[in-house]
């Protein structure tokens, strides 16, 4: 019904605006310009107003302007900006001519040291301002923020953001979740182009493979219009490559940076951007800018097995985890644009980056057999070894190429675009040495965080003579996704009727195509002891010295015995076969879409109505693996399918502007978010050792939601805003992944399996805060405190089936903030920033009926409530050079996840601390 209502609204606009666009066929006028500061810096997302006939339209990223469709008189043009003072002047339209404005804005008094002094308040006033005149409710981080803290990737500087929290890996942040929703649930496009994800089992994107300081702004779309893609219920990220600006453009910095874990790690990073504008009338424009980084980052990590002994809480093994990491990554990024007349231009722009995760991991994993009582065990508990090198290779890039034209009265814009993502895993071995099964073990779990496996019957774990290898396990996988996507748009703008507006359509089509190929082996392996295998690196101080870790193989001498003793390994057909084939698919979709949206302004009213259809048609072949009742491997079977549905998506965006600087808006959007492309193929596999099954689900359906958003933000002098909101989301058909179910007949019987499913529904609401300014109106050295603080919450209630309790959605973190404190003045600039995500459910795992209940040792899975300090301090040795202090996690947070309650961990892994040291030049 409420969709319904929307579309009626938005033929209304339609029919009305009709004969507005009849009228003005007449002869009409342009206005173009461009819109910058009094250092020559462009200014995207200005304001420029047109009186009287109210025609008000925003800067592009270039600080460049057109209005179309002026009828021939006197106006007064007005430009605004955060920061700055307006620019108005008086203008003469004759019809079929055009008139040009260069709008210099000024700034006065104390605004002058805010804006134009440091680079990170000139950076903020242009976010600020993008958000200001966007249609719909937009958050614009620009490359002056991103780089203003040690953020080492996209997802670092994200999370920053109100209402979003991380899920980090690896000392980093991963995938973004935006307002309480899953990662899947979000969509990553670079410069409005979608991104396919380079991992083979989701949608969502690694926003670890692209290093932060490679685009010019990040902007988190929360509302959508039916001009952009419809797979983002929670939001969109969009990645914004740096702009072309008029004057020529040089900077390039360095850093290096050291820290204290594993024995010493060290880092560097280098990069550099330049760009100028050439040709007659500088239509030319050139911009490219690259960026490498190398991180020698350590880990120490202990992972607990929580379990139950009658009714008693107790810890049944733990992994001790060593981790050596050389990860770097090289990004490029930028593009040609040529203008062919004033508000008519081409372009070609792109993106790539490759972020190879390469690491070393050592692991000693006691196990306590048999126990006696809830603290100690029978003589029959085991200890183990295990070594990898991890090879995890992925790689994003996008090319779009496109063209905007003015025909008459006709705004035309177009484009096609392809990328690519992939991810390598190969010539990753991962070898396991079987050890001492005679250890009897007291486990001391007096500090819940930290328990202990303290040998009783003298054992000597810690003799490698006492282990000798038994299993080889190699993987060379390789997932890949092309998207191929075109579109047009034509815009017509209009004016009568006390208003102006713009009724603008749309078709965009999008081709995909998605593959994993998974050939990992398994090997028996005898005659290795590892005491012929043991390496020069040790680390005394593993986890603070609460662990004493033993004697630690190296790879290459495991690799090249077994390479010159072939008798000593030996293929393992079924796990071998059960591991690659389910894993190995294919699949492919079509989306097809068209929209029809009518953008008015009636005086301090903007409203945009719109609708989106978009059209799915996707096929997938996957692989059954047949087992017989022993388990044995028997054969593969190739299964294929296919899924179509069409979705209808409107939206209404409402902004009222209470005064100049105070503004409401108001928001409905319906959302989807289709399931991952390896969930769909029904695939099964085992694994044996933990007894559990993993199946797809070819009947999974695409999650849809209706979303509802109220905002107030008032900007404020000179540089500031306050802003304050709620938001719900109605969920239909929401997705979980690797939902446990007992398997109670047939060949598995008594295993545990794992499968995404839809439930019925499901909902989060939230509200959110911030407040940003510069306090430039203190006395003295004061002048330059500033502060950014935001805060959100939510809450969720999921109907999962096979659970009575609604528990809250996965990743929805109900308290999420960010506080942080600057100061600019003179040739300072200094930012620390705190960041807290409240803990949440990262998969479900409780069973009704576990012992202990859900708040339990078998209860579900919780990502680690995570605070993290960091703070980043720049200095002025002349205009053009900087030299630059870097401190990142100061705290030494803690990254893990636990079952139920905290004092039952499942992994706890800390990094230490890292300071940077460096210099930027920009001239």
């Amino acid at each position: 019904m409420l969709q319904a209502r929307l579309v009626c609204v938005l033929i209304v606009f339609g029919v009305v605006s009709a004969p507005d666009l009849l009228l003005a066929q007449e002869r009409t006028g342009t206005i173009t310009g461009t819109v910058s500061d009094a250092g020559r810096y462009v200014l995207p997302g200005a304001r420029i107003e047109l009186d009287p006939k109210g025609a008000a339209i925003v800067s592009d990223q270039q600080g460049r302007f057109t209005m179309t469709n002026v009828p021939p008189g006197d106006y007064t043009v007005t430009v605004s900006y955060v920061g700055l003072l307006p620019f108005t002047e008086r203008l003469t339209v004759s019809a079929g001519e055009s008139v040009r404005i260069d709008a210099v804005l000024q700034v006065a008094g104390v605004k002058e040291e805010v804006t134009v002094s440091a680079a990170r308040p000139r950076g903020e006033a242009e976010a600020l301002n993008r958000e200001r005149t966007a249609d719909n409710i937009v958050q614009v981080l620009p490359a002056e923020v991103i780089t203003s803290l040690p953020n080492t990737n996209i997802a670092d500087a994200v999370g920053r953001l109100p209402s979003v929290s991380l899920e980090r890996d690896e000392g980093e942040g991963k995938y973004v979740q935006i307002r309480g929703t899953d990662p899947r649930l979000s969509n990553v496009t670079i410069n409005g182009v979608h991104v396919p994800s380079p991992e083979g089992g989701v949608r969502n994107v690694k926003l670890d493979v692209i290093p932060a300081d490679l685009v010019g702004a990040i902007e988190v779309n929360k509302t959508l219009s039916a001009s952009q893609d419809g797979d983002a219920i929670g939001g969109s990220v969009n990645l914004v490559t740096k702009a072309i600006a008029d004057q020529p453009y040089v900077a390039a910095s360095a850093m290096g940076g050291y820290t204290n874990i594993v024995g010493g790690r060290a880092l560097d990073q280098f990069t550099a951007t330049a760009g100028t504008r050439v040709g007659a009338g500088r239509r030319l424009g050139v911009l490219f800018g690259g960026t490498y980084d190398w991180n020698g980052r350590g880990i120490d990590d202990i992972e607990p097995s929580p379990d139950v002994f009658g009714s008693t809480p107790v810890v049944s093994a733990i992994d001790l985890r060593e981790y050596r990491y050389y990860r770097s990554r090289v990004g490029a990024a930028g593009g040609l644009d040529y203008r062919l007349k004033q508000g008519t231009s081409a372009y070609v722009r792109g993106l790539w980056s490759t972020f190879k995760n390469y690491g070393d991991r050592w692991v000693y994993s006691p196990g306590a057999g048999d126990f006696l009582t809830p603290t100690t065990t029978d003589a029959n508990g085991t200890m183990d070894f295990g070594i990898q090198n991890r090879r995890p290779n992925e790689q994003i890039y996008s090319l779009a190429a496109g063209s905007k034209h003015i025909l008459g009265s006709w705004l035309v814009d177009y484009d096609v675009s392809g990328s690519r993502a992939r991810q390598d895993r190969l010539a990753q071995s991962t070898v396991g040495f079987t050890g001492p099964d005679n250890v009897a073990y007291r486990i001391d779990t007096t500090d819940p965080n930290v328990p202990k496996f303290v040998v009783t019957n003298g054992v000597d774990v810690n003799n490698p003579a006492l282990y000798s290898a038994t299993s080889l396990a190699t993987a060379d996988d390789q997932a890949r996704e092309r998207d191929l996507a075109g579109a047009v748009n034509v815009t017509r703008p209009y004016a009568g009727g006390g208003g102006t507006g713009a009724l603008q359509a749309g078709f965009k089509l999008r081709d995909a195509d998605k593959s994993q190929t998974a050939n990992d082996q398994t090997f028996a392996v005898s005659g290795l002891p590892l005491s012929a295998v043991i390496g020069s690196f040790a680390n005394p101080h593993y986890f603070n010295g609460d662990y004493q870790l033993g004697p630690l193989a190296d790879l290459d001498s495991i690799l090249s015995f077994l390479a010159s003793h072939p008798g000593s390994t030996a293929l393992n057909v079924d796990s071998t076969r059960q591991r690659s084939d389910p894993n190995t698919y294919g699949a492919s979709e079509r989306v097809t879409a068209a929209y029809v949206m009518n953008t008015v302004d009636l005086g301090r009213t903007h409203l945009q109505t719109g609708v989106r259809v978009e059209a799915t048609q996707a096929s997938y072949t996957g692989n059954v693996v047949v087992l017989d009742r022993a388990g044995r491997y028997v054969s593969t079977n190739p299964v294929g399918g296919d899924q179509r549905y069409t979705n209808v998506l409107p939206s209404v965006q409402l902004r009222v502007a209470l005064d100049t600087n105070t503004n409401v808006r108001a928001a409905y959007g319906r959302g989807i978010s289709r399931p991952n492309f390896s969930d769909l193929p029904p695939f099964l596999l085992e694994q044996d050792k933990r007894k559990t099954i993993s199946v797809g689900n070819p009947s999974l359906k695409p999650t849809s939601a209706n979303n509802v958003d109220l905002l107030f933000e008032r900007f404020l002098e000179p540089v500031g805003v306050v802003q304050a909101g709620v938001f719900y989301k109605s969920l239909t058909d929401p997705i979980y992944p690797r939902v446990q179910s007992l398997v109670t007949t047939g060949t598995f019987a008594g295993f545990t399996q794992s499968q995404s499913i839809n439930g019925p529904s499901a909902h989060v609401s939230g509200i959110e805060m911030a407040w940003q300014q510069h306090l430039a109106f203190l006395p003295g050295a004061l002048s330059g405190l500033g502060f950014r603080a935001n805060y959100s919450y939510t809450a969720s209630k999921a109907t999962v089936p096979g659970r009575a309790d609604d528990p809250a959605l996965l990743r929805q973190a109900p308290s999420n903030w960010n506080l942080d404190a600057t100061y600019d003045r003179r040739g300072l600039s200094a930012r620390i920033g705190v960041t807290h995500n409240d803990a949440n459910i990262y998969s479900y795992n409780y069973q009704p009926g576990a012992e202990g209940g859900i708040t339990g040792p078998l209860g579900d899975v919780y990502l680690y409530a995570h605070t993290q300090v960091d703070a980043q301090a720049s200095y002025a040795l002349h205009r053009q050079l900087q030299v630059v202090l870097a401190l990142l996690n100061l705290n030494n947070e803690v990254f893990g996840f636990y079952q139920g309650s905290p004092q039952f961990p499942i992994q706890r892994e800390f990094y230490n601390r890292t300071v940077s040291i460096g210099i930027r030049l920009t001239r």
